[in-house]
């Protein structure tokens, strides 16, 4: 069996209420899978780049604040 490996990125949107904090996810399927957004890092793309590009294209989102960490 080949084995194909791929790097993915994504990220998480977090939300403060409080003293907690609420995430927000990607639900797809039946039964209702939830997940992260995460997508291929494209060519000349870093892992951050990737992460925030595929966060705001699923969720059509900007942010306030962006934080970064690897």
């Amino acid at each position: 069996m080949r084995i194909k490996y791929e790097v993915s990125a994504g990220g998480m949107v977090l939300r403060r209420r409080g003293t907690s904090f609420d995430a927000l996810l990607i639900g797809r399927g039946n039964p209702r899978v939830w997940s992260l957004p995460k997508g291929h890092v494209e060519p000349r793309e870093t892992h951050e780049q990737a992460g925030l590009r595929e966060v705001r294209f699923r969720f059509d989102f900007a942010g306030s604040q962006v934080i970064v960490q690897s």
